[in-house]
C-alpha cells in the first residue's frame, strides 16, 4: 500500500523479499555464529586416545595406579566440565536476543524496504520481553513445529515498544520477522570503462556505512567507508578483485572498519547468508553491500545479551562506456 501511495513502483528483485522464511533464518545464523565454541566429538575422542597413548608410553617410574585412575576419570571430568560450560549456571542473564536488519533502498526514492529478523533465546524459564524503539514495523511469527503449542506474541506499542512470546521454550529460538518502509536515501552509480569500474556513492541516509564492498562478476572489491551526508567516488580495477568462491573470510575481516568490532565474524556470517541469495553472474548490474546502523534499536537491560547487525544492499545498473565509440553511419 505504501509503495502505491508514494509512487515507488515494484519491489527491487534482489532476492531478499521473495521468501520470508529464508529471511527468518538470518536470526539463527547470528545466534549460531556467536555461540560458545567447544570441541566436537571427534576432537574429544582424539584427545582421550592421546591420553591413553601417553599412559602406555609413560616411564616405569610413574605411579601406575594413579595413572590408571586419572585415565578412567578423564571422561567423567570432561562431562562435568561440559555441564559447567553449557549449563545455565554459567550465564548470569540466561537470555539472548539477535536482531538482523536488511535494508534495500528503492531506486529513485528516498526510502528503503527494511526487513527484520528477531531471535529470542533463553536457557532458563524467564519472561522473554524485548523492548525497542526507533520504528513501528509490522511483525509476524513463524509457524510452530509439529506437536508444539502455537506461540502467542504480545505486542505493546508506545514510545518504547515491546514484543514477548508465550509460552517460553528453553533452548529454542523464538523467531519474529517484520518489515517497514523507512527513510533511507542511497544513490549508487556504476560506469564500466575498459578494465575498471567507476562508482559514485551518494549517502543521504543519515547513517554512516562503515564497511562497504562491491560484488561484480562475481568478485568482491572492498571500498572505503562512506560518511553520512557525503558523496564519495571510487574506481576499482576488475582484475584485482577477490573471487567469492571460496568465501574470502580473511580479506573481508581485514577491512579497517571491522578491526575494532568484537562481533565481526558474526557479521561476516550474516553477510555470507545474504549474498548466497543474491549472487549473480550477469554484467548488467553490480551489487553493493555495507554495514550500517538500523533505525530499530534495542532498549538495553541488564537481563539481556544483545547482538544487532544492519546490512544495506543495493543492485545498481552498470553503464558501459566505450573508450572509442564508433561513428554512426
Amino acid at each position: 500500500m505504501w509503495l502505491a501511495l508514494l509512487g515507488l513502483g515494484a519491489l527491487p528483485k534482489t532476492g531478499l523479499s521473495d521468501d520470508a522464511h529464508e529471511h527468518q533464518a538470518l536470526a539463527a545464523v547470528a545466534l549460531e555464529s556467536g555461540a560458545l565454541a567447544y570441541l566436537g566429538h571427534l576432537g574429544m575422542v582424539g584427545f582421550y586416545l592421546g591420553l591413553l597413548l601417553f599412559g602406555h608410553a609413560a616411564p616405569s617410574s610413574v605411579n601406575r595406579y594413579l595413572l590408571r585412575t586419572v585415565l578412567l576419570l578423564a571422561p567423567v571430568v570432561f562431562a562435568l566440565l561440559a555441564c559447567a560450560v553449557f549449563s545455565s549456571r554459567l550465564f548470569s542473564s540466561g537470555a539472548k536476543s539477535v536482531l538482523v536488519t536488511v535494508m534495500e533502498p528503492l531506486p529513485g526514492s528516498g526510502y528503503a524496504l527494511m526487513q527484520l529478523s528477531l531471535g529470542l533465546f533463553a536457557n532458563r524459564r524467564a519472561t522473554l520481553g524485548w523492548s525497542y524503539r526507533g520504528g513501528a514495523p509490522l511483525w509476524w511469527g513463524i509457524p510452530s513445529q509439529p506437536g508444539e503449542a502455537a506461540l502467542q506474541w504480545t505486542f505493546v506499542n508506545g514510545l518504547t515498544a515491546e514484543v514477548a512470546p508465550a509460552p517460553v521454550r528453553m533452548h529454542r529460538l523464538h523467531v519474529l520477522s517484520g518489515h517497514e518502509l523507512v527513510p533511507f536515501s542511497l544513490d549508487v552509480r556504476a560506469v564500466r570503462e575498459s578494465g575498471a569500474l567507476a562508482l559514485r556513492l551518494d549517502n543521504r541516509s543519515g547513517a554512516q556505512i562503515r564497511a562497504v564492498w562491491l560484488i561484480y562478476q562475481p568478485r568482491v572489491f572492498p571500498l572505503q567507508p562512506v560518511a553520512a551526508e557525503h558523496t564519495s567516488h571510487h574506481r576499482v580495477t576488475l582484475a584485482k578483485g577477490t573471487a567469492l568462491d571460496p568465501w574470502p573470510a580473511e580479506p573481508l575481516l581485514a577491512a579497517p572498519a571491522l578491526s575494532h568490532e568484537h562481533d565481526a565474524p558474526v557479521k561476516m556470517a550474516l553477510l555470507r547468508a545474504v549474498l548466497a541469495r543474491k549472487r549473480t553472474d550477469e554484467r548488467s548490474t553490480a551489487l553493493l553491500v555495507g554495514l550500517t546502523e538500523g533505525p530499530l534499536t534495542a532498549v538495553s537491560t541488564a537481563a539481556w545479551s544483545h547482538h544487532s547487525t544492519a546490512i544495506v544492499v543495493q543492485r545498481p545498473p552498470v553503464q558501459i562506456r566505450l573508450r572509442h565509440p564508433q561513428a554512426a553511419d
